[in-house]
């Protein structure tokens, strides 16, 4: 299930700054991947949601991605895998 949610509470989960999310947000608008509602609530708030697009192309990548995941491990093995993830885990976010 895909939550709408806002340009902020996005940009926090993903650790972008707002410049940064708004570019990488255009492309995607562009794409018709994701779409930006006018707020229901008069505020300025503006949910984003996948399109139908957006949802269809994720599901098509997921397998993709979860195949690039399993040849990384078979490369790199179990621990090599666990190690990276480690050290990602403590880059900044920022």
């Amino acid at each position: 299930m895909f939550i709408p949610t806002d340009r902020a509470e996005l940009g926090r989960r993903n650790h972008q700054d707002r410049s940064t999310l708004t570019r990488n947000l255009q492309s995607l608008i562009e794409q018709g991947w994701v779409s930006e509602e006018h707020s229901t609530e008069g505020g300025r708030s503006r949910p984003l949601s996948l399109t139908k697009q957006g949802k269809e192309m994720l599901r098509t990548a997921a397998p993709g991605w979860a195949a690039a995941q399993h040849e990384a491990t078979a490369l790199l093995g179990q621990a090599g895998a666990n190690a990276l993830m480690g050290i990602a885990a403590h880059l900044p976010t920022h």
